[in-house]
């Protein structure tokens, strides 16, 4: 698992991720974040242009829910 720090609205942007998943052989990305309707959703949407598939089951929350970072990454290591 690895978490990058971005600066802008769609992680593509400002973090070297596509580079990261096409070395890492993903091509399944979740999104995970603070503002589900923004964020994640345009992140996913860039990652779907980019020819990645990118489950929406996260977005169908319409307000999601607060969690802890470890219970984030407790709940994606389960769905896995």
């Amino acid at each position: 698992m690895h978490v990058l720090r971005k600066t802008t609205v769609v992680t593509f942007a400002s973090a070297p991720i596509d580079i990261l998943l096409r070395l890492l052989r993903v091509d399944q990305p979740h999104m995970v974040g603070m503002s589900t309707n923004m964020c994640e959703e345009t992140s996913a949407r860039e990652a779907a242009d980019r020819g990645f598939h990118v489950p929406l089951r996260n977005f169908q929350r319409p307000s999601g829910r607060v969690a802890t970072n470890n219970q984030s990454l407790t709940d994606l290591q389960a769905a896995a």
